[in-house]
């Protein structure tokens, strides 16, 4: 009896371990399918990280072929200045002044400006690095190579360029502008010394300037007494439909008027 007894109790013994290991079995098994789904889960996030990487460098090749045609397309010269010598010149810049990339890179920007701006382009560019407000447009001269100078206007702003401050600047070539300012200037100054009245008015006939001449004609020395009247009311009554017609004439065609009017002198006709 004490033999099947102890027959029993080993067997039971025994199944309690093969339980005991069934579910020691199944732990592992479970522990194995999670680090399994973690990896995978892993793995997934891998490659969308990956994508995303390709797409991003995909965008900033993109940006930079854009920026890259932006700025050699341009017309106006653009230049980067930090620590006081070129960095970057685009093809536009080169053309304005005449020199090759390899004259110009890391060369001291003040040997292209003429010395009479020497003191103004170096005040403003060190105190736009120091983070103080000047002002960013301004015109200067630049020696073009071979000695001739080039009248420019300078657009700068201040910008991070490899991780320092740096001059980001846009140069245009203004020579056309100043021709033109000095044929106005020498208009504006033909018009004062001639000894013929001459009134500037807009396209109604209201009187926008007047020379010395027609001050005289009639007796008055400030031109307030005669801007922004109508010019038809200096002619008599009576040629006023004559010299609208004429201005008429002249708007369409463009053709001078050398016909005549009556015009009052002093206040009298």
């Amino acid at each position: 009896m004490k033999g099947r007894e102890s027959s029993i109790k080993k067997l039971i013994g025994k199944s309690k371990k093969w339980r005991n290991g069934i579910k020691n079995e199944d732990k592992i098994k479970k522990q194995v399918m999670n680090e399994l789904a973690e990896m995978r889960q892993r793995i997934a996030e891998l490659e969308a990280s990956e994508t995303r990487r390709k797409q991003a460098e995909e965008k900033l090749r993109e940006s930079d072929a854009k920026y890259s045609t932006l700025v050699e397309s341009s017309k106006d010269g653009i230049i980067i200045i930090q620590d006081g010598v070129l960095k970057f010149v685009n093809t536009a810049s080169m053309e304005l002044v005449g020199y090759t990339p390899e004259e110009m890179l890391d060369a001291d920007f003040l040997n292209f400006v003429v010395p009479g701006y020497w003191e103004l382009v170096l005040r403003r560019y060190t105190d736009r690095m120091a983070g103080k407000k000047v002002p960013s447009v301004y015109e200067i001269e630049l020696f073009r190579k071979g000695g001739t100078t080039l009248p420019v206007e300078l657009n700068t702003v201040r910008i991070n360029f490899h991780g320092k401050p740096a001059d980001l600047v846009f140069i245009r070539d203004i020579t056309d502008r100043k021709r033109m300012e000095e044929e106005l200037i020498r208009l504006a100054n033909a018009v004062r010394m001639s000894t013929d009245s001459i009134v500037i008015s807009d396209i109604k006939g209201k009187i926008i300037d007047v020379n010395e001449a027609t001050l005289k004609m009639y007796g008055t020395e400030d031109k307030g007494d005669l801007i922004g009247k109508n010019s038809f009311d200096l002619i008599v009554p009576e040629e006023r439909e004559k010299a609208l017609e004429n201005l008429k004439k002249v708007l369409k065609g463009g053709v001078r008027d050398r016909s005549r009017v009556s015009y009052y002198y002093q206040g009298r006709q």
